[in-house]
């Protein structure tokens, strides 16, 4: 399992760290994370599915 800081995280997705801090503080969007020893970690699995939850598809697109 490998688990993302907040920074890696927003680098993961192409954000600012900051625009991830004000989603779950907000809660805009409900990704999962962690906290440890005061840092916030994500599961890059919990990432990608919410990626794909949020994938929009062309009408006729096929996978």
């Amino acid at each position: 399992m490998c688990y993302l800081t907040a920074k890696e995280a927003s680098n993961y997705l192409k954000i600012k760290t900051s625009t991830l801090a004000v989603w779950r503080t907000n809660k805009t969007y409900n990704i999962p994370y962690t906290k440890c020893g005061g840092k916030v970690l994500y599961k890059q699995a919990d990432l990608d599915k919410w990626l794909a939850q949020r994938e929009v598809k062309l009408e006729g697109q096929n996978d």
